[in-house]
């Protein structure tokens, strides 16, 4: 139930924001998205990956985007 009720004050409060504040709620969810990723990468270079690891994830990456490319087509 608290799920439900999250998903619908969430999606009024970004219907609200977008309304109001559309370029300043745009630059809100570039910047969470942006210092994700940064934040994955520091936490990357702090493991300890073998080589093997590294190109297989660099594969999957690639793999993952070629997917990707297709669907949308």
């Amino acid at each position: 139930m608290g799920v439900i009720v999250g998903i619908i004050v969430i999606s009024k409060l970004m219907r609200f924001l977008f309304a109001k504040y559309k370029s300043k709620t745009y630059f809100g969810i570039l910047g969470f998205t942006l210092s994700s990723i940064a934040l994955m990468f520091i936490n990357t270079l702090n493991n300890d990956y073998n080589f093997l690891e590294i190109i297989i994830g660099l594969i999957m990456l690639v793999v993952g985007y070629k997917f990707s490319k297709k669907l949308s087509l």
